[in-house]
Formats: C-alpha cells, sequence, structure tokens
C-alpha cells in the first residue's frame, strides 16, 4: 500500500512539472552593461516623438564589448519631462549574442539647463524593458530589464532657462534578464 502511495506521489509531481512553462525550468541570466551613444535620428509614433540613438556598449570593468541600437517612443517634452512608452525598440550586440527588447514605460526628466549661449540640457532617464514584440531570427529577447541613464541635449540659449537643442547623447547602465 505505501509503495502504491509513492508511486501516485511521484506520478502526480512530475504531472506538476510537466506543466510549467520551460522557461521556469530554464536557467536565466542577467547582464549588465554601460552604454554610450549618439541620437542620430528623431521621429513620431502613435502617441509622441521618437529619438534614435546608436553607440558602443561597456562591461563593469569599462572593455568595451558590444554595439547597441534603441529607438525611444515618448511623450512630447514638456515642462522638461515625458514619458516613455510602450515600444520601440532595444538591440545590444555582442560577439557571441544578439540581445532585443523593447520600452515598457517610465520617464525621462525633468531637465536641468545650464550654459550661456552655448548650453546642455540634462535629463535622467529611468527606462523599463521586456521582450521584443518582433524578435529576429537567431537573437535572445530578453524577459525583462530596466536602463538607468542621462539624455544630454546640446545646443543654443534662446531664452533664459531655454536650450535649443541641436544633438543628443545618451548614457547609462542597462540590465537586462534573458534565458
Amino acid at each position: 500500500m505505501r509503495r502504491m502511495a509513492r508511486t501516485f506521489f511521484a506520478a502526480g509531481l512530475l504531472s506538476l512539472l510537466a506543466l510549467l512553462p520551460m522557461t521556469a525550468l530554464a536557467s536565466s541570466h542577467q547582464l549588465h552593461e554601460y552604454v554610450n551613444g549618439v541620437e542620430y535620428a528623431l521621429g513620431t509614433c502613435s502617441a509622441g516623438d521618437t529619438g534614435s540613438f546608436a553607440g558602443y556598449g561597456t562591461t563593469l570593468g569599462g572593455v568595451t564589448n558590444a554595439v547597441f541600437n534603441t529607438t525611444i517612443c515618448h511623450t512630447p517634452l514638456v515642462a522638461g519631462s515625458a514619458s516613455i512608452l510602450a515600444g520601440g525598440s532595444f538591440t545590444l550586440v555582442m560577439s557571441n549574442r544578439t540581445l532585443v527588447g523593447q520600452y515598457v514605460g517610465t520617464s525621462v526628466g525633468p531637465g536641468t539647463v545650464s550654459g550661456n549661449y552655448f548650453c546642455t540640457e540634462t535629463f535622467p532617464v529611468v527606462a523599463a524593458l521586456g521582450p521584443a514584440g518582433s524578435k529576429p531570427r537567431g537573437a535572445t529577447n530578453i524577459s525583462s530589464g530596466s536602463a538607468l541613464g542621462q539624455l544630454t541635449h546640446y545646443g543654443l540659449l534662446t531664452h533664459p532657462g531655454e536650450c535649443h537643442a541641436y544633438a543628443a547623447t545618451i548614457s547609462g547602465l542597462a540590465t537586462l534578464n534573458y534565458y
């Protein structure tokens, strides 16, 4: 009788494990990458504006090991702040792996203007990342992630406290979780 009870228990346990998603059984990884890039395009998305940046990534030790490209969809910058909208794209290409994802939200700003004639406006950026809606063949979709950094606009001071931007850079730390 005990043998039969153990057999049923073992069979029941295996049945429950079979119901778990395979991702729960897979080994997860986390990557921390510093990114630095330059804005190369401005555009629009369904609910706002986009900024596209390309640049390079380095490890925590400062070794360059990747290139990245990103397009961020955000609400219009009003009073130095904007919300990051769902969508856009984030791609990090390393020698052994390409990680892709998209933005799922958070914020830019508020910005701080400095300078006299030539000016800079710096904005803190807090972004949440999730899996890409459409993953290119050979790429690895991230499961989740975040990016904390700084957006810097470079331009001319048009009125006190108003920097008319002509160029932009982005830098920060991306934390990407993937399987």
